[in-house]
Formats: C-alpha cells, sequence, structure tokens
C-alpha cells in the first residue's frame, strides 16, 4: 500500500485531501470504517422501533400491519450506509412514510366502520374500543413526527450536498 494513505481510516480529518474513507478501509482490509455520518445513522432508529412495536388494532387484533415498514426502514438505512445515495433514502424514506400514512388511513377507516355499526355493542366494550383507539392515534402521530423529522433532516442533507 502507498505511503499516501493512512495506516487507520479514522485519522483522515483535513477533507481538502478527498480521501474516500470506504476505499481506505477496504484497502486495508477491513470492513469498519469510520464515515463521519454515524450519528446521523440513529435518526432511522426511532422510526424503525416504533413502526417494529406498532400494532393497529381494533378490539385488542391487529387490523394493519406494519411490520414490514420496519424491515423496509432498515433496508433504507443498510442502503445508505453503504452506498452513500442520498437521493435513494430520500425516495425510499419518503415511499415508506406514504406507505405508513395509507396503513393508518385504512386503520382509520376500520375505525369509523366499527363505530357506524356499533349497535348491539355494550357501552363497556364501546368505551374499551375508544380507549384503544385513542392509544392507537397517538402512536400513530409518534411515527408521523419521527418520519417527518427524518425526512426534513435527509432533505436538509441533500441541500447540503448540493452545495
Amino acid at each position: 500500500m502507498g505511503d499516501d494513505l493512512p495506516s487507520n481510516p479514522i485519522e483522515v480529518t483535513d477533507a481538502s485531501r478527498n480521501v474516500n474513507l470506504k476505499s481506505v478501509a477496504l484497502k486495508e482490509g477491513t470492513e469498519n470504517f469510520y464515515t463521519g455520518s454515524e450519528p446521523f445513522f440513529s435518526f432511522f432508529t426511532q422510526p424503525q422501533v416504533i413502526l417494529s412495536t406498532l400494532r393497529l388494532t381494533l378490539d385488542a387484533r391487529v387490523v394493519v400491519q406494519t411490520s414490514d415498514l420496519s424491515s423496509q426502514m432498515e433496508s433504507a438505512r443498510r442502503g445508505f450506509q453503504h452506498s452513500g445515495n442520498l437521493i435513494v433514502v430520500v425516495q425510499d424514506v419518503g415511499r415508506i412514510a406514504a406507505q405508513f400514512k395509507q396503513r393508518a388511513q385504512q386503520w382509520e377507516r376500520e375505525i369509523q366502520n366499527r363505530e357506524q355499526n356499533k349497535s348491539g355493542m355494550s357501552g363497556a366494550l364501546i368505551q374499551r374500543l375508544k380507549a384503544e383507539a385513542t392509544q392507537v392515534r397517538g402512536r400513530i402521530q409518534g411515527i408521523d413526527r419521527a418520519l417527518i423529522k427524518l425526512e426534513v433532516m435527509l432533505h436538509q442533507m441533500a441541500g447540503e450536498a448540493k452545495d
């Protein structure tokens, strides 16, 4: 290996040298490298965890699945981590957010249908369903905020990348 490459990719701090840290790490024979964007990847964690634990339930049973969106978020994070293609990750996160909104709307329609057909339900059951719906709506709002935060940050990064 040439003398122009550092022995440890973490030692590269001068951006004016335009050293590709990933290629340095690969030449060094290591998979681990520092890109300076590791804290950024934590912004994927919150929406991913919420998506993986979210249950769009009605009467204590899942009526709309969201677990696949969590794995799609992980794929988007890994894809960006390995390729660094900001355009693709912005599109992926936008697609995931749109799919989540569709599923939340589907769940909301199920709730509305159930509320319209509440004849024959006991008062206690109606109260329990309302409490469950309120709880799920709160979780949906939490995911919406996390996805918006991630999308805004990605768009800001894309704007900085253009400069």
